[in-house]
């Protein structure tokens, strides 16, 4: 009984202090802002992504259309950029 007496008077110090308390409450906040930087990152580097792939396809596909690559006919006579 003694035991359990003793363990109990420990807890309910350790309850008490607030020594340290600060130091964790830090170290909480410091975690959940980075798992909420992490997952921003996540989502902004896919939409990034997505973007620059649809962007690159335009600029492709109007490429193709317009004849004007570097190594197309039109480009080589100067007839791209109105010349």
């Amino acid at each position: 009984m003694a035991i359990l007496r003793s363990l109990k008077s420990t807890i309910r110090r350790w309850g008490r202090q607030t020594h340290g308390q600060d130091l964790i409450e830090y170290a909480l906040l410091a975690a959940f802002i980075s798992l909420a930087a992490y997952g921003a990152a996540t989502q902004l580097g896919g939409s990034l992504n997505s973007w620059y792939a649809a962007f690159s396809n335009d600029v492709a596909e109007k490429e193709k259309k317009s004849n004007c690559s570097p190594s197309g006919m039109a480009h080589s006579q100067g007839k791209c950029h109105g010349g």
